[in-house]
């Protein structure tokens, strides 16, 4: 999978905003592709998986590290937009 060459910083911003930039960086990577996401806020560890769930794109890492966290997500091949989003309209 081709990861994105710079990771998003999403270092100092809050949940949701975390997830809300995450999903917004999401629409550039194509099927196959992959993003790489750092962030600080706990809440972070509970609500990017989440969301990553509902849109049906693969969380292949979330680690933390001193306060860090790194997340990985892929948009599996053939991926779709899901008609039904959950609690993430």
């Amino acid at each position: 999978m081709d990861a994105v060459t710079d990771p998003l910083d999403l270092r100092g911003m809050q949940c949701p905003l975390v997830v809300l930039k995450i999903r917004r960086a999401m629409t550039a990577v194509p099927p196959g592709g992959a993003l790489v996401a750092l962030a600080d806020d706990p809440m972070a560890l509970v609500d990017v998986p989440v969301m990553c769930h509902h849109m049906r794109f693969a969380l292949r890492e979330a680690h933390q590290n001193s306060g860090l966290i790194r997340f990985r997500i892929e948009k599996p091949p053939g991926w779709t937009k899901p008609k039904d989003r959950g609690p993430m309209k």
